[in-house]
Order: structure tokens, then sequence, then C-alpha cells
């Protein structure tokens, strides 16, 4: 059995969301010895570029093609229905994965393709998309969902708005939950690597501080989550805490990009002299990541909208307790191992921050949960036999 793997939408360093999922999923098969081929970027040239444990199995082999990165929009949508079309048509009889939600050629004649769904956020307009851009998109999702053989939902909530929004029959999806593989991600990081990494960030082992896992896309809500801070470390007792804010400074070439989300942030940690309370992490690598969650007060994720919601199970993971949004999704996933707060009124998600961090038996209580969950719904070894099983499936029809 051999699957190739739409993987041109994956960049090297990319580490969270969907690229951390994908690489997951390839992880999984190597090392049940799948055979996978990865169609690439022209970013990625060789194995070394890769974020795989597993990039030197002798079951991987790459090609990579001439596409430069595009989330949503025309220039990716005719190189999947040109260039992509012309290169998947060598391999007629092979599975072909899609691990971006769209993507799938309209003139594909393969009936093995398999579509991992994450979520409809382009159509919601909430990135601020532009009508042509949800447009495309529209007609990406309406072209795979159709041509999909399979398709692979990351939540109930997702699988409910494609049938919703594309009246695709529930029989052909299946939900899959994100999880993370390779415990050893969780280690506790050797004293010295530590006590670099507190070097690195500004930080000393006597610094209390939160953890926001938010990026800088507007529905991630990073400005909310840095003005809720503020006002909750305007209280003295909590006027020593830090936000650790896992995303980087948009900087190129040693200058600042023009990103308004970023500006707007920018803005009001100046206005609000607070430099030396908010910290950006810039990259870091999965056990640098894991452990400053787990040295954290807690992990704060505010968003608007998303598909899982990815760093409430690596909280659970690394031991530490969670404050999100009210959301429905966010329901589903976390269930009542997290804290849900109302982004539309500062004061509840200020509020919530009290109660978490003043209150140690909630704190054990919301970890306990967490781990509960992670062995009955998030371990990803054990959600992705259900893949395999329709790998093998598809295979032998």
């Amino acid at each position: 059995m051999k699957v190739i793997f739409e993987y041109k939408q994956i960049r090297p360093g990319s580490k969270t969301g969907i690229p951390l999922v994908t690489n997951a999923i390839i992880d999984f098969l190597l090392e049940k010895k799948v055979f996978c081929h990865l169609l690439t970027n022209d970013s990625i040239k060789s194995r070394k570029d890769l974020d795989l444990r597993e990039k030197n199995s002798p079951f991987l082999t790459l090609e990579t093609t001439n596409y430069n990165y595009q989330a949503v929009g025309i220039y990716r949508f005719l190189f999947e229905n040109f260039n992509l079309f012309r290169i998947l048509n060598k391999f007629p009889q092979d599975i072909i994965f899609f691990p971006d939600s769209h993507g799938i050629p309209l003139l594909t004649k393969s009936n093995k393709c398999i579509l991992l769904v994450h979520d409809l956020i382009p159509l919601s307009g909430i990135d601020k998309t532009s009508l042509f851009e949800k447009f495309i998109y529209w007609i990406s999702m309406f072209i795979s969902l159709h041509k999909a053989k399979n398709i692979i939902s990351v939540s109930e909530f997702t699988k409910e708005e494609i049938i919703d929004k594309f009246n695709i029959p529930s029989s052909k999806i299946t939900v899959i939950y994100n999880g993370l593989l390779h415990s050893h991600k969780f280690e506790n990081l050797p004293s010295n690597d530590l006590q670099n990494l507190y070097k690195r960030l500004s930080l000393n082992n006597k610094d209390q501080f939160l953890f926001c896992g938010s990026g800088l896309a507007p529905r991630k809500n990073l400005l909310l989550t840095i003005q809720a801070f503020t006002k909750f470390i305007s209280d003295q007792r909590n006027s020593n805490y830090k936000l650790v804010v896992l995303s980087k400074i948009p900087i190129k070439n040693n200058e600042l990009v023009v990103n308004k989300e970023y500006s707007k942030i920018e803005f009001f940690i100046k206005n609000n002299n607070i430099q030396n309370k908010i910290i950006f992490t810039g990259n870091l690598s999965d056990i640098e990541k894991y452990n400053l969650m787990k040295k954290s007060k807690c992990v704060l994720f505010l968003s608007s909208s998303e598909g899982f919601g990815l760093p409430i199970i690596e909280a659970f993971y690394s031991c530490s307790p969670v404050i999100c949004s009210d959301i429905k999704l966010f329901k589903e996933i976390g269930k009542n191992a997290v804290i849900y707060a109302d982004i539309n009124h500062i004061n509840n998600i200020v509020n919530n921050m009290n109660k978490l961090i003043d209150n140690p038996t909630l704190i054990s209580n919301l970890i306990q949960k967490g781990q509960q969950l992670i062995i009955k719904s998030y371990n990803y070894n054990q959600n992705l036999f259900q893949l395999i099983k329709m790998l093998q499936d598809i295979n032998e029809k």
C-alpha cells in the first residue's frame, strides 16, 4: 500500500495546527511501514527540511513541485487543477491524501482520494477573506468534498458544518479527533536547557507567567488576550505575572513586516507600558513549548473560531489548566476539563483568570480531567488506527 500526500501547503518550521497534525499522521504511517510519497512545495528540497521524526525512514519518498505557498486564492486553485492534476495522474492506483481541507483537482481520475477537513473558516470571513477568495474557496471545497472517496473531519462541529453547507451525506464523513504522538516531547527539559530557554525569553526561575497559544490571525484574539492580561496584572496581587505568547514578531531581513493585527498589539503594549510583561517566544522546539506550558500558571486560548483547538490538547498533555472561549467547538473538545470565558466581556475573562490562579484544588481537578480526556478521546496513536482501517478498505477495493 502506498499513500501519496499532497504536502505542498506544509512549510519548514511550521509546527502548529495543520502542519503539526499532518506530520503526526505521516510519522504514524511510517512507523507502521506504510509507504508515503510527499508532493512538497519549493521550500522543501530534501528530507532535512522536513519536520518529521521519521524523516529518514526507507518508506518515505519526496517529490518537489514548483508551488509557492498560498492559503486561499486563485493561484492555489489554478495550480491544483492544472499542475497538481498532471502530477497526480502518475499515481492512478495509489491512495491520495489531501490534509489541508481542500485541493482535489476537478478532473482527477483517482477514486481513492481521502480529504482531511479541519474547518470552514475562510467561508466565515472572520479572517478578512475577500469575497473573491471566499468564492474560490467555496468552489474548491465543493469539488473536493464531492470528489473525495472518504472525508475525515477533526470534530463533530466541523462535520455538522460540512453537512449543512455542502449537503454531504453523513455516512461519507468520519470524525477522527486530533491528538499528539510521541510522549517524549513532554519530558522535562534538562536543567541547563531550561535555564538557557528562560534566559532567551528574559525569564527567571521565580517569574510567574501565563501562556498564550494564539497567533496573529484576527480570530485568535491575541489583542483581546493581552488586554485581559493587562487588566489582570493591574491588581497588585497579580502584578508580578508575565504573559508568554507562542508567536513570532513579524520581522523579515531585520525589518518589521507590516501586519495590521501586530500593529494594533504593538500600539497597545507601548501605550500601556507593558513591554517587559509580554514575551513573544519566536520559534520553539516541541519540548520547549510543552515545558513552558507546564511551567505556566495556565494556558489561554480565546479564539473566536477554530476547527479543533489543538492548544487545548497540548495543554492537557502538558498538565496545564486551560481558560478558553466558550464557543461550541471548544465545549465539544474541552468538555468539563477547562474553564470557559465569555470573550465578549473582558471582565469575565479576568474574573476567570483570578478564579483559577487562586484555587489549587480547581487547578488539580482540571488537570486530572484533562488527563482522563487524553486517554478517552485524544490518544492519537489509538485514533489513527481508524485511518489505517480506512486505507486498507480503500486499497482492497
